[in-house]
């Protein structure tokens, strides 16, 4: 680390006479190593005005009266002040290009782009500023002719007089934050510069300082059309992401592979699968870096008969919460050589499914079942529709009372659609009656068709229930009464 006394406030034109001097020094260098004389002569000889050559001629803004000294510190590439509340950046003798201005400087965050600090870097491609700078200085890049774009980070307020005049190349300042307070022609020689701003701050009008303002919306997240995908050796599929939300502006997207000689994938999203393990593609925003991933299994196909298609036993159900339905998957060909198959529910919070295809419902509301064929990704559906259930006030007790009596199941005066629902509901559940003490009885009033099994015992039949359910319709229209 370096300190370096600068005395006095520079204006341009003395800048511009300092690079003269430096541009004469350097000859004279030139010439006293062609003579052998010692370069330490060339040091004896300079004021305290004049500078090395690694280092630029800023102007520090900070000595009005000319009787003040300011202290900066160079720090790798970039030379800098210290102020109250972190740095600022006064110098950069840097190689150009992508340049990324460090977030701290020994430490310190780096908050100000002082006076002049770029000023002629003619070299400079593009700049990253850190977050936490809050202003930026008089001329700060001022002739940065191949500069072509700019981002201001969120927390600037305030920006200089001419700080990117003659930037003639520059064609788009994106501001993150409010509109700042800008100084006299901080824009000038850039006739053909747009600003941009991100939606939910501070608008910033059109014109604004008589430059055109463009709204950008940013993006929020992105998702994959599939999160989880099982191929072979030399077989491809393609990804597509969907940027949230649909009207983003900028809808680029970089992908990536964990693990490349698994599978591996193009910047359109293609994936090619190479050898057997597990890959994880993942999908990344240009705009907030979002991410998102889908796992790539690699297999060895499975010899023998092939998957061609699976159906269910059901295309729709209906159950009420709490309740069970086994679903079935028949596999075509029947005699196919890999059988397996996964389930999945599109909420499980209505409705789960195990692995062996059996759905619970939980909540109302209504979702897909899905089974698949991990031979060859084969797929059939099913609507669930889940009922809820009316809480029960009391217990059921089928050998005590009357069918008009036990009808009214919630305690309430008279007998409603609630009613009807739980007798639908118990009748369904209770399918062996044999275990209770009065079969004559559920016979009579349970058993409603009069149906026997083979061991002449009450057969509870679909038609019973209905019959029931009708009994109940009849009984609410013969005793209405408010519940």
């Amino acid at each position: 680390m370096r300190v370096i006394k600068k005395v006095s406030k520079r204006k341009r034109d003395y800048a511009m006479k300092q690079r003269l001097k430096r541009g004469v020094s350097l000859f004279v260098v030139a010439l006293m190593v062609m003579t052998l004389l010692p370069i330490n002569i060339l040091a004896e000889e300079t004021t305290g005005d004049e500078v090395a050559d690694d280092e630029v001629i800023v102007d520090l803004g900070t000595d009005e009266d000319g009787d003040g000294a300011v202290v900066s510190v160079v720090e790798g590439y970039y030379k800098y002040t210290v102020i109250d509340d972190g740095v600022s950046i006064i110098g950069y003798t840097g190689l150009g290009g992508n340049v990324v201005i460090p977030d701290t400087l020994e430490g310190k965050n780096v908050v100000s782009i002082g006076n002049h600090a770029f000023e002629n870097c003619d070299i400079l491609t593009s700049i990253t500023i850190p977050e936490k700078v809050t202003s930026i200085g008089e001329y700060a890049f001022g002739n940065c002719n191949i500069l072509t774009s700019i981002t201001i980070p969120k927390n600037v307020t305030s920006i200089g007089e001419w700080a990117f005049e003659d930037c003639s190349a520059m064609q788009a300042a994106t501001f993150e934050g409010a509109p700042p307070t800008l100084g006299e022609s901080v824009f000038y020689n850039t006739d053909d510069i747009t600003i941009y701003y991100y939606s939910g701050a501070t608008v910033f009008p059109n014109p604004w300082y008589g430059y055109r303002t463009v709204e950008l919306f940013k993006v929020t997240g992105v998702s994959l059309n599939t999160s989880e995908k099982t191929v072979t050796p030399d077989e491809n599929f393609t990804l597509k992401a969907n940027i949230i939300p649909v009207n983003a502006t900028n809808t680029t997207v970089s992908w990536s592979s964990s693990d490349e000689a698994i599978a591996a994938v193009d910047q359109e999203g293609k994936v090619t699968a190479h050898e057997v393990g597990e890959a994880t593609i993942t999908a990344t925003t240009e705009d907030g870096s979002k991410t998102a991933t889908c796992l790539v299994t690699v297999r060895i196909p499975v010899e023998g008969i092939p998957v061609e298609s699976v159906s269910l036993n059901e295309s729709a159900i209906e159950v009420i919460s709490g309740e069970t339905f086994t679903l079935t998957a028949s596999i075509q060909p029947t005699n196919a050589t890999n059988q397996e198959v996964t389930w999945i529910s599109s909420d499980a919070a209505i409705a789960s499914v195990d692995e062996n295809g059996k759905v619970t419902g939980k909540n109302g509301g209504i979702v897909t079942i899905t089974v698949t064929t991990k031979d060859g990704g084969k797929v059939a559906i099913v609507s669930v529709k889940v009922d809820e259930t009316i809480s029960y006030a009391g217990n059921l007790e089928v050998s005590k009372a009357p069918a008009d009596a036990f009808g009214n199941i919630d305690g309430k005066n008279g007998i409603n659609s609630a009613d009807a629902l739980e007798i639908l509901k118990y009748i369904v559940k209770f399918t062996d009656f044999s275990q209770y003490a009065n079969p004559e009885f559920i016979q009579i009033k349970a058993n409603v068709s009069g149906d026997f099994d083979e061991n002449n015992q009450p057969k509870i039949t679909s038609e019973d229930a209905l019959e029931i359910l009708q009994r109940s319709v009849d009984l609410i229209e013969a005793f209405p009464v408010e519940v």
